[in-house]
């Protein structure tokens, strides 16, 4: 009975210790659809848009937006953004970090590809 009482506390220590393990990583295919699609996620090559401050307005924005020869696909309305399409072959990280220093620009995005099924 003594064994019994020492080898009990051992035997769930040793237990407890393997429950911490953790899971293989499942197979792509095997991984739930959504999982899957949130990693490659996908972004239009040319489209960015772009938050401004009201308070600074659009015109220095525009004016950059001219330089790279992009062309201003739409204009929203209901807050203070934009959306514009490089030119082909543009470099859409660079077009996107100049864009970023322009006075009043508060934010500059890809424009992200979401599949609806």
């Amino acid at each position: 009975m003594n064994k019994f009482l020492i080898l009990l506390p051992a035997a769930a220590a040793l237990t407890g210790c393997a429950s911490h393990r953790t899971a293989p990583e499942m197979p792509a295919q095997e991984r739930p659809r959504m999982a899957r699609e949130a990693e490659a996620e996908e972004y239009s090559p040319r489209t960015l848009i772009i938050f401004y401050d009201a308070e600074v307005g659009k015109a220095p924005l525009l004016k950059a937006v001219k330089r790279l020869k992009a062309e201003v696909m739409y204009d929203y309305k209901n807050f203070n953004g934009i959306a514009i399409a490089l030119p082909e072959g543009s470099d859409i990280h660079e077009a996107m970090r100049q864009l970023q220093q322009v006075k009043g620009v508060l934010q500059v995005n890809r424009d992200r590809i979401m599949r609806l099924d």
